[in-house]
């Protein structure tokens, strides 16, 4: 019976905690630029009984945060070492760490993670029109032949050089 492959990360949180998806427009989009990544990053979900910056939290779903801190998952899925992650954890569990110098962590991974795919787009805005153009100019010729094979078949008198 075939069963289920899961990645590490089977589930990417959204800014609000819940599952990321544009339809619910709660997403890092890879073409933001870096002051609305910032923005959407300030603005994520963390653990609601986390009130004030050395309050204990819980960044795991438990009973007292059953969707768990989105900023922290995030951290997660984005390939922070596990020690770090758990020191991550500890702090954020004791109250040493407070939910906005972890946002900024996040923040900043995040920069390190989508600059080197800022850099590109920017150098070749021109490629993907380009790409799409020439496969539009590609599939409508090939639609043209088949076409007029097609009315060729079925006795419909063609244009001159259309076959």
């Amino acid at each position: 019976e075939p069963q289920a492959i899961l990645s590490r990360t089977p589930k990417v949180p959204g800014t609000d905690g819940r599952k990321m998806s544009k339809s619910y427009d709660n997403c890092v989009y890879l073409s933001d630029p870096a002051p609305a990544v910032k923005k959407k990053v300030n603005s994520m979900f963390t653990d609601p009984n986390k009130i004030k910056a050395n309050d204990p939290g819980h960044p795991r779903p438990c009973p007292e945060n059953p969707t768990g801190c989105a900023v922290y998952a995030l951290h997660e899925v984005m390939g922070e070492p596990p020690s770090d992650l758990t020191k991550r954890e500890t702090d954020c569990m004791s109250g040493a760490l407070a939910c906005l110098p972890c946002k900024a962590a996040l923040d900043e991974r995040l920069a390190r993670f989508l600059s080197p795919m800022r850099e590109r787009a920017r150098h070749e805005k021109g490629l993907v029109n380009k790409i799409l153009q020439d496969g539009s100019k590609k599939a409508s010729e090939q639609a043209s032949r088949v076409l007029g094979k097609v009315l060729h078949k079925i006795g419909f008198p063609l244009p001159e050089g259309v076959l």
